[in-house]
């Protein structure tokens, strides 16, 4: 009965695998976003769009800068755009005098609406015969004054003034000389691997070229070149693992059992293990990210597992029980690595979820695949290394019959209370998000050269303003000037904000009906335009003037002028609305936090601190939740075996996981979440051993050459993942090599102690 239900979930998977295979074509998405190994952290809805939609934006933007002699930086710059327009997955983004006149020709409507406070006062201190008389000098009068809309549509100068007033000087203006920035956006695949891949040969080929023919020296900045340089450095890894692994293991497979057909199992497991995780990832999540990968190459040590033992027991004459105590026991070793990947899940990292995901389907698959077709592998015997293998197991067991069991348990007991002791220690952590990201130096110089030059904020600081409509937005923004004007430390020009481009709507009411003295048909205009012997010139501004009444401008009119030239600083649903004030650089932002605190919808935001607390915050639940683990699979061994001394099983990973505190103390390293999580694998594998031990203890010596043989295979696998250049992956690696070589020396001590274990 229970081969059979096997046997059609096996087929109803591999029917599954080849419907996935033809819905997808061979189209995968790949992706490398490393905004995947962040967690996320405590927004609500409208909160988590904004920032979402922000750190998309800044994903998608690539800032070029040129530095040279001038006649060459142009050239460059001419060479290079007119290069990349032909870039399908490219858009460049015009310079800076562009966006500006781009910016001035879209206001003119709402030109009426937009005063600064000084214009305001200025403008209600003055008379009508005042502002016509200083108009007339200035026309006839070598001034300063610099017009951005003509004198028809702007007397006075006064928008001129205004759009001046917040437009910043152009920043490389005493810098012309020497440098020239170029800003591009990917407009698709900006983290597909394949797409990412070709466009970041091509760039680097391009910019090469150019900067040798030019004589400039061209930096580089962009999260698009780091997920670039991560998604080369994986694939490094995936080959590293997979090729390591594989030969590894088919030479261990052909030392051991003497035959090519001892081979046949543990490739289809793999294979179709491997395989179906792949597609399955795939589907749930729409891409699988490259990690994910790097993490399955690795599953070939575990999945091989299965086809070990089932080589050991499997075949023997004495069938009937000892099928069964394998059945079962392959069952139990599937539930508590099911148990500790699974739990992979509950973090907040995506990656962690994915892997979770890709585990735990991959593990199914490949289960399935040894317990329905492991009979069919077994026709032909195969017939195992009767020398080495043996002569291993046998020394093994001697050196732990060294000590009595009481002894080793005394032992195991003393580590897993320094474990403890360890685990409490909060310096035993390292919680950094800067510990995850680890770039060539070549390319993080690059990107702090261009930084330096073109960025006026602070990175991954901003203040946050949020409310349930536009109006209680713009309360807030008011409250947060008043703080800043009475506090000592700031000043408002320190921060920039839409809402400064974009008064609130009564405020530019007020400025509309402080132009009235201006613009009426017998107004400052009409007089002006009189005595500079112009009767009707007054009437295109003041005809303009009286049309604009209802130009209201909105931050998401502004925003939707730029489309995607902006970063999108304002969102708004239906229920909420969010805007972003930067922070400009040097500013000292140690008290922001403090200013703000009072004021209701104001947050300080500390990109940083906040993935740190979250990393935090995560490794905190992390550890619960293994404790959690622990818990539910020693109950589970109580009542799968009716008897207290099942807990020594539990026991075997428990040490394992302490040993790794130990080695993190002796050696030195600090731990973090990924090195918690992978702990979670570490309690699946011990279990494994224990059960595979326990259940099969009559052919002791045959079930530890298995569990040897596997140990080796899962060591190996490990090994080369805790070689990886990317710390997430190391710390996964690192974890698993240490935990799972103390759990191999953990089965040897209980498999001493079976004279005197439960029945």
């Amino acid at each position: 009965m229970f081969l059979t239900s096997a046997r059609l979930a096996f087929l109803v998977l591999i029917t599954a695998s080849i419907w996935l295979l033809i819905q997808t074509g061979l189209d995968w998405n790949i992706d490398t976003d490393l905004a995947d190994l962040s967690p996320r952290t405590q927004q609500n809805a409208a909160t988590k769009a904004a920032t979402d939609a922000l750190r998309e934006n800044i994903e998608q933007r690539i800032v070029l800068l040129l530095q040279g002699q001038e006649d060459n930086l142009y050239a460059a710059d001419t060479t290079l755009r007119n290069a990349l327009s032909d870039y399908p997955n490219l858009r460049v983004i015009p310079d800076s005098d562009t966006l500006s006149e781009k910016l001035i020709t879209q206001l003119k409507p709402f030109r009426f609406h937009l005063l600064t406070p000084d214009q305001r006062a200025r403008l209600a201190a003055q008379s009508i015969e005042s502002v016509v008389a200083g108009a007339e000098r200035a026309l006839y009068s070598n001034t300063d004054l610099v017009r951005l809309y003509p004198f028809h549509d702007d007397p006075f100068g006064l928008h001129s003034q205004t759009l001046l007033s917040l437009i910043d000087a152009d920043k490389f203006d005493d810098e012309a000389l020497t440098a020239l920035p170029l800003q591009l956006a990917i407009t698709r695949g900006a983290l597909d691997m394949r797409a990412q891949q070709a466009l970041n040969q091509s760039l680097d080929q391009l910019l090469t070229d150019v900067a040798e023919r030019n004589q400039v020296q061209i930096d580089r900045s962009g999260v698009f070149f780091f997920a670039a340089d991560a998604a080369s450095r994986s694939k490094q890894d995936i080959t590293l693992i997979t090729t390591g692994s594989t030969i590894g293991v088919v030479l261990l497979l052909l030392l051991v059992f003497r035959s090519v057909s001892a081979l046949i199992l543990p490739v289809i497991s793999v294979l179709f293990g491997v395989g179906f995780a792949f597609l399955f990832t795939h589907t749930v999540f729409g891409k699988i990210h490259v990690l994910t990968i790097v993490f399955g190459a690795s599953l070939i040590g575990i999945v091989i597992d299965y086809s070990l033992h089932y080589f050991y027991h499997g075949a023997r004459e004495s069938a009937p029980s000892e099928k069964r105590a394998l059945i079962r026991a392959l069952g139990l070793s599937l539930a508590t690595s099911l148990i500790g990947y699974a739990a992979l899940g509950f973090s907040s990292v995506m990656a962690l979820q994915k892997v979770a995901v890709f585990s735990c389907a991959g593990l199914v698959m490949a289960w399935l695949s040894v317990v329905c077709l492991g009979d069919l592998a077994l026709r032909r015997p195969i017939h195992t290394e009767k020398r080495v293998l043996p002569s291993v197991v046998t020394g093994c067991l001697r050196m732990v019959q060294v000590l009595s069991g009481r002894q080793w348990a005394g032992i195991a007991l003393i580590v897993i209370l320094l474990g403890v002791l360890l685990a409490l220690r909060p310096d035993t952590y390292a919680d950094s998000p800067r510990v995850f990201f680890t770039p060539p130096p070549a390319l993080l110089d690059s990107e702090r050269r261009v930084a330096a030059a073109t960025s006026d904020y602070e990175p991954g600081r901003y203040l946050l303003l949020h409310g349930e409509t536009t109006e209680q937005v713009y309360r807030h923004y008011a409250q947060l000037v008043s703080r800043i004007h009475a506090s000592a430390s700031y000043q408002l020009d320190q921060f920039t904000s839409l809402l400064t481009w974009v008064p609130a709507p009564e405020t530019q009411a007020k400025n509309y009906a402080a132009l009235a003295p201006m613009y009426d048909n017998e107004g400052a205009a009409a007089l002006l335009f009189k005595r500079l012997g112009q009767t009707n010139g007054a009437a295109t501004i003041t005809h303009a003037y009286q049309q604009a009444a209802e130009n209201i401008l909105t931050p998401a009119r502004l925003m939707a002028m730029f489309d995607s030239q902006l970063p999108p600083l304002w969102h708004q649903d239906s229920s909420h609305t969010v805007t972003f004030v930067l922070i400009h650089k040097g500013v000292d932002t140690t008290g922001l936090e403090a200013l703000v605190a009072p004021l209701s919808g104001v947050e300080y935001v500390n990109s940083l601190e906040r993935t740190e607390a979250a990393l935090q915050q995560q490794r905190l639940s992390a550890l619960r939740l293994l404790i959690l683990a622990y818990v539910f699979i020693a109950l589970l061994m109580l009542l799968r075996f009716r008897h207290w001394r099942a807990l020594w099983l539990v026991v075997i990973p428990a040490a394992a996981t302490a040993m790794l505190y130990l080695a993190s103390a002796v050696l030195g390293f600090a731990l973090n979440l990924f090195h918690v999580m992978a702990l979670f694998l570490v309690l699946g594998f011990g279990m494994d051993y224990a059960i595979f031990v326990h259940e099969l203890k009559q052919h002791a010596r045959i079930t530890l050459q298995a569990i040897l043989l596997s140990a080796v295979t899962s060591l190996l696998s490990f090994g080369l993942l805790g070689l990886s250049s990317i710390t997430v992956v190391a710390s996964f690696g690192v974890t698993l090599l240490i935990g799972n070589l103390f759990n191999l020396c953990g089965a040897l001590v209980y498999a001493r102690t079976q004279s005197t274990a439960i029945a």
